[in-house]
């Protein structure tokens, strides 16, 4: 079923979204991968029958529904903000907040209840510039911006920064959209963040290497591994050379950018020790995508580089950090953030 767009009355200051949705009733749906034309049922690994393929309920797009990482940014002279906000659970089962953010402050954050809500927010008298983060879990459909007073859309970040991965990417457990180590990225840095986060679904689908290839960016990071462990999607056999592949794909597809692969941080102990179905321990996933970054870079000019994910969150810091076996809690995402911003700043100044 292809998604059609219903109307262009949105406001320019949205972004970080591959396409938005807005329906006759003026609701506006920022999907993450663009859902036109797509063949869903490719995205869909699981072996179950479904009835009806015409419905983008597959795990993949139900997470490129949920708006992680979108956000809209204005200078503005005024005294607050109001926006309308249709939530549900979708296919995450859970609903995030909304953020607003005033010249780097959290000045409030909204918990979404399933239906209707207006999120307001008082500013600061002398505040600047203005962001709405919108939930990092469920759905979230957006209409009715206002602002008290005069606000215009920002320009855009002279950096453009895409990072894909899992629900670790996603950030689910972060205190907040805001507080997602993504977004604390892309505040620190400055940059324009194109959050590609996919809880449980970071298996190197092709609609992802479609963005990631299809248009330009400056920076492009990938968090490689933990769902491939989870969902036993390759082996050691087959997993470096799809590495390989999807790495390589986007290094030559974007020659300007510092492309960056990024192996899963450490999980629990229980879990680090663990085997799974087809026979790797977590370990031997960060050897894999290790293996696939190496074989790449011997047929690139420009490298693609590697991060260890224990260097981002280590072993001896599960205790501290862990929220469950394999997610980091509020703190934990916090530190990734600040962590990966020095990390990735050093890279793209390369």
């Amino acid at each position: 079923m292809p998604v059609q767009n219903r109307s262009v009355d949105l406001d320019p200051g949205w972004r970080g979204y591959a396409y938005a949705e807005t329906d006759p009733d003026r609701w506006t749906t920022f999907w993450r991968l663009d859902p036109r034309r797509e063949p869903f049922e490719l995205a869909d690994w699981h072996s179950w029958p479904r009835k009806d393929w015409s419905h983008p309920d597959v795990p993949l797009w139900g997470r490129a529904r949920t708006p992680a990482g979108i956000c809209g940014r204005w200078d503005v002279d005024a005294r607050a903000v109001e926006l309308d906000v249709r939530a549900s659970t979708g296919v995450d089962g859970s609903m995030g907040q909304v953020d607003v953010v005033a010249d780097g402050v959290i000045v409030h954050r909204q918990q979404m209840e399933t239906g209707v809500q207006r999120v307001r927010a008082e500013l600061p008298e002398q505040a600047g510039q203005v962001e709405i983060w919108l939930p990092q879990l469920g759905d979230a459909a957006v209409r009715g911006l206002r602002f008290a007073g005069t606000a215009t859309p920002a320009p855009l970040d002279r950096v453009q920064w895409a990072t894909y991965g899992s629900s670790i990417t996603q950030c689910g457990e972060a205190a907040g959209p805001a507080d997602a180590w993504p977004a604390i990225v892309s505040r620190r840095l400055g940059w324009g963040l194109r959050g590609m986060g996919f809880g449980g679904e970071c298996h190197l689908d092709q609609a992802a290497l479609h963005e990631l290839t299809s248009r330009p960016y400056d920076v492009v990071s990938m968090c490689l591994g933990i769902n491939i462990f989870g969902a036993e999607t390759f082996n050691g056999r087959s997993l470096p050379g799809q590495v390989a592949t999807f790495a390589g794909a986007v290094a030559r597809a974007q020659p300007d950018a510092a492309v960056v692969v990024i192996t899963p941080i450490a999980a629990s102990a229980a879990k680090e020790a663990e085997r799974n179905g087809v026979g790797l321990t977590l370990d031997d996933i960060r050897m894999c995508v290790r293996l696939g970054v190496e074989t790449a870079n011997r047929t690139l000019e420009k490298p693609v580089h590697l991060i260890a994910g224990p260097d981002v969150l280590g072993h001896a810091e599960t205790l501290q950090y862990l929220g469950d076996p394999v997610h980091p809690n509020p703190a934990g995402y916090r530190l990734m953030g600040e962590r990966l911003a020095k990390i990735l700043q050093e890279i793209a100044a390369c």
